[in-house]
């Protein structure tokens, strides 16, 4: 992540565990060989909120009877799916450009965006996952569907766990 999506990251106010959802969304697309476009960046940064086990945006889901574990391994699955073969790995380099992580900033704007809805002041996991889920990418629609996720679920338990219902 370069500076200025750092400097953007600061400016909304994120909380840290947004900081490394994001870190470990770029790392691992890189990691991966997956290009991060409009499609695959929300599914990452979703697959990054689910790694990262002690943050709101997971225990919304499960207060919402979803079992995490089984949303990361869809979500790992669909992420696969979209991975480029490496043929020749050692010659083989991988950079993530400013358009890429461009597409990592509008799930984040997303996120900004929720967040201003539930009149927060901060940027968190679970405005994250309420920005994919309000508007998902193509793949992950029959997951929401699946796992009957709507904004309205989720915003309900962010109030409920904030205390704000």
């Amino acid at each position: 992540m370069g500076p200025e999506t750092r400097q953007q990251l600061h400016e909304w106010r994120c909380t840290s565990d947004v900081h490394a959802v994001v870190d470990e969304a770029v790392n691992r697309s890189m990691a991966r060989g997956v290009e991060l476009t409009d499609q695959s960046a929300p599914l990452m940064v979703l697959w990054a909120i689910l790694r990262w086990e002690t943050n709101l945006a997971v225990a919304v889901l499960k207060h919402l009877g979803v079992a995490p574990r089984a949303v990361e391994d869809d979500v790992d699955r669909m992420l696969l799916s979209m991975t480029y073969p490496r043929k020749d790995p050692p010659r083989m380099v991988y950079i993530v450009g400013r358009e890429q992580t461009d597409y990592v900033t509008r799930v984040i704007d997303a996120g900004y965006t929720e967040a201003n809805g539930l009149n927060h002041s901060w940027v968190g996991t679970e405005h994250l996952l309420l920005a994919v889920v309000r508007s998902p990418p193509r793949a992950l629609i029959p997951k929401v569907d699946v796992y009957q996720l709507s904004p309205n679920a989720i915003e309900k338990a962010i109030r409920s766990f904030l205390g704000t219902a």
